[in-house]
């Protein structure tokens, strides 16, 4: 039974299957996807006797985790669902524009998270250029940067893009629509929104209060790709600004401490800035004020995008009633 189609009319032919049976089958890909990067790692591990991965290798298997998860939940709306792309949010006119307004979005949300982090530094009283300063408070020359390391952030950053774009078809393509077409569009949005969230449930490996912090700011960001892509009719723009909010929040961090810490490779400075970014740099790394600032601006971002869509579906349903 096809209650509600959020993005465009579902074809006559398509299938709708229990909410609870669509969440099961997310995890069951994602699950299915993890293998690449399980049996990637194993093998490294016996190859070269170390436990850890080098940025390259380790970015390589999670590209490939990605686009098999995307690949698997393509398959299954086309083959088993039977459904086209308009009810999943895709749209091929306009696409591009689409994209690059999702983009301009994903960075205005880093500035804005910047800003507000910078407020939050000032309040507390720290410095501004702490961390930046040797041992004895003297600054630290800034170091070239090779050519290398540019192309390996590059390739991190084309991670990124493809990581956002896959879990924007995933969550609010896919899952949004199916749960919006068994409970209705409220109950899609907060519940695909609330999976989203419990997806990323590793990061409490770095404590009680880190994980609450970081898993609320995590469900606050997938509330707000849910309702732009609610508003807009389409994940296009969802996809867009993940993918460069994602990249952006890597990528940027990296180079800053890699020119300002010259003791420290470029794969040891991706690797604490990727840890710290996904929430697996242990109970120790604290709460930063990023954290609390990306919590403050995607809150009221969400808030924000909600009254819209409030405001947005009493005029359709208005206009609907003349």
């Amino acid at each position: 039974m096809i209650r509600t189609a959020l993005y465009a009319p579902w074809p006559e032919r398509a299938r709708s299957y229990p909410g609870a049976a669509s969440i099961a089958v997310a995890a069951g890909f994602y699950a299915l996807s993890s293998l690449p990067v399980i049996i990637g790692a194993a093998v490294y591990a016996i190859q070269s006797g170390s436990a850890g991965l080098p940025p390259r290798v380790m970015f390589a298997l999670l590209l490939a985790q990605f686009v098999l998860w995307g690949v698997l939940t393509a398959l299954w709306t086309s083959l088993i669902e039977r459904r086209g792309l308009p009810s999943l949010g895709v749209q091929g006119r306009g696409a591009a524009l689409r994209l690059l307004t999702g983009a301009g979005i994903g960075a205005g949300l880093i500035v804005l998270t910047g800003m507000a982090a910078l407020a939050i530094t000032a309040f507390i009283g720290a410095a501004p250029g702490d961390g930046l300063a040797g041992a004895e408070g003297e600054s630290v020359d800034m170091r070239a940067i090779p050519a290398d390391f540019v192309l390996l952030l590059a390739f991190v950053a084309l991670v990124f893009l493809i990581q956002g774009a896959v879990e924007e078809w995933v969550f609010r393509g896919w899952l949004m629509s199916a749960l919006t077409a068994r409970w209705g569009v409220s109950t899609g949005v907060l519940v695909s929104s609330l999976v989203f969230m419990i997806f990323h449930a590793h990061v409490f490996v770095s404590g009680l209060v880190f994980g609450a912090m970081a898993l609320a700011t995590i469900g606050a960001m997938g509330m707000v790709f849910a309702l732009i892509s609610l508003t807009r009719g389409s994940i296009l723009e969802a996809a867009g600004a993940h993918g460069v909010f994602n990249a952006i929040a890597v990528t940027a961090p990296a180079l800053a401490l890699y020119t300002a810490s010259p003791d420290q490779s470029g794969d040891e400075v991706l690797e604490s800035v990727f840890s710290a970014a996904t929430g697996m740099a242990g109970e120790a790394s604290g709460i930063a004020p990023q954290m609390a600032a990306q919590l403050i601006v995607m809150a009221a971002a969400a808030l924000i995008l909600l009254v819209f869509a409030a405001r947005a579906r009493s005029r359709s349903a208005l206009a609907g009633s003349d």
